[in-house]
């Protein structure tokens, strides 16, 4: 686990509220993460904080340090929110929302979308991350003011489902489900709901690729201080599994699938990663 460089992964959003304490000033209550995949729409858990209707929603994108409140950061309020019509709270399968802006964000060099692989992208053999603003063990923080990466690994089916019976003796992994895990250490934590798990493909190490969402750990089951420790299973919203629900959503937006998949290697260089 390390700090994040700022504008290194500028897909990454905060997502907040505002709300005026006892002395009469505003304040952002952090809520939880997203990913940008287009200039108006951000994917995040629904099972995130306060993501419903009735609460007034902000996303700030190009945010690095969340402490540092005249950082160039773009803030757009959230217009609408559209759950997976699967989705159910205690299991959190289908645990994935999109967040339509009420404006566009401006890309740059740290704003910017990621992409979403196709249905049938193999990544096995990838690198892989999380990045999120979670506390981590041992800081005595709910929230850290820097953005965090931690490599991941990432789990075969059968792995991963003995791994959650340790916590769940009768657990059956439903299929939309990806895990993945550090490989002697625990590094998310509960405020990291809704965060990417992104990876590479072979032959493109700088090309990244949205994953899962991080949705459910043994420290966001109990609803606990984060720790460290060995053998902690993350639980992510396979993307893949959700491709063409994404497509089609955005399809009634009058955008076109294509604003989520990579350009050709040969454009222009100047062009920043996605």
């Amino acid at each position: 686990m390390r700090d994040s460089e700022r504008g290194e992964f500028p897909w990454n959003v905060e997502i907040f509220s505002k709300f005026e304490n006892d002395f009469g000033f505003q304040q952002n209550v952090f809520h939880c993460g997203g990913t940008l995949i287009d200039d108006f729409v951000v994917v995040t858990s629904a099972n995130c904080e306060n993501l419903r209707s009735s609460t007034e929603l902000f996303i700030s994108a190009g945010v690095w340090n969340l402490n540092d409140l005249e950082d160039n950061r773009q803030i757009r309020k959230v217009a609408k929110i559209i759950k997976h019509p699967r989705f159910e709270q205690g299991s959190r399968i289908a645990s994935i929302a999109l967040l339509i802006l009420d404006d566009q964000v401006d890309f740059s060099q740290r704003v910017n979308r990621i992409c979403i692989p196709e249905v049938d992208t193999d990544f096995s053999t990838s690198m892989c991350f999380v990045t999120g603003w979670g506390g981590t063990p041992n800081s005595n923080q709910t929230i850290r003011p820097y953005m965090k990466v931690v490599e991941m690994q990432l789990l075969e089916h059968s792995m991963c489902t003995k791994d959650m019976r340790r916590t769940l003796p009768k657990y059956e992994l439903h299929e939309s489900f990806q895990c993945a895990n550090e490989e002697s250490a625990n590094h998310l934590c509960p405020f990291d709901v809704g965060s990417p798990l992104f990876c590479t493909i072979p032959g493109r190490q700088q090309q990244f690729y949205q994953v899962g969402i991080f949705v459910w750990n043994q420290f966001v089951h109990r609803n606990m201080a984060c720790r460290d420790g060995y053998g902690v299973v993350n639980l992510f919203v396979k993307m893949q599994q959700f491709r063409h629900w994404i497509d089609k959503e955005l399809e009634k937006l009058g955008r076109n699938r294509n604003i989520y998949i990579p350009q050709p290697e040969d454009d222009d260089e100047d062009q920043p990663e996605l």
